[in-house]
């Protein structure tokens, strides 16, 4: 959902006559916190799809907690970026579900069904769960764990070519939801800026 929604703001803004150049005005501070999460969440994904051990899940779950910590702390310095209180409100939420789930987050069953995710039900596929757990009647804060279910829409790439991609198809949680919102306003906050001041003085 977070990638969907970034991708929608940039089409979004480009049809507002918005511009990359104005959005790399974005006064962004300690981006490197940004980028070590992210960095981590592909080495996680790396090591879910090779198959994770044992002696090793158990660093990744600590990391996990770093990860969301890191994200928080880094909208916490960006507060002089309106935006990124609304960030920090959702990463904070996905931090405390999975610090108290001891690193990981909760997914629920029925809106991974929901969602037409049957597959993630197999214990073949829960085997690569690193970041994820199958919600349980013991699971924590489960109000905040990954419960909203987002059924993929399928767009063909070219017509009659049998080759298309999907968007959505995923189970996301309250917090994720929050930080695709305050990520769509920012991106079109500061894409469109330089546009819709040109744009009101013309009017004048």
């Amino acid at each position: 959902m977070i990638i969907e929604a970034c991708v929608l703001s940039l089409i979004v803004g480009f049809v507002r006559r918005g511009s990359l150049k104005s959005l790399g005005r974005l006064p962004l501070r300690h981006y490197y916190l940004f980028l070590i999460p992210l960095a981590g969440f592909g080495l996680v994904c790396s090591i879910a799809h090779n198959g994770p051990t044992k002696e090793v899940l158990g660093y990744v779950r600590v990391a996990n907690i770093l990860q969301y910590g890191l994200l928080c702390l880094a909208a916490i310095l960006n507060f002089h970026i309106r935006e990124m209180r609304l960030f920090a409100v959702g990463e904070f939420m996905n931090f405390l579900t999975v610090l108290v789930n001891k690193g990981v987050m909760p997914i629920s069953t029925w809106a991974l069904k929901i969602a037409g995710m049957q597959s993630f039900l197999t214990p073949e596929v829960q085997e690569r769960f690193v970041r994820h757990v199958i919600m349980e009647p013991a699971s924590r804060l489960k109000v905040f764990a990954d419960v909203i279910p987002v059924p993929g829409v399928t767009f063909p790439l070219v017509p009659g070519s049998g080759i298309s991609f999907t968007l959505g198809l995923e189970v996301v949680s309250l917090g994720d939801v929050l930080i695709s919102i305050a990520l769509f306003i920012l991106i079109q906050r500061y894409m469109c800026s330089r546009s819709t001041k040109a744009a009101m003085g013309s009017a004048r």
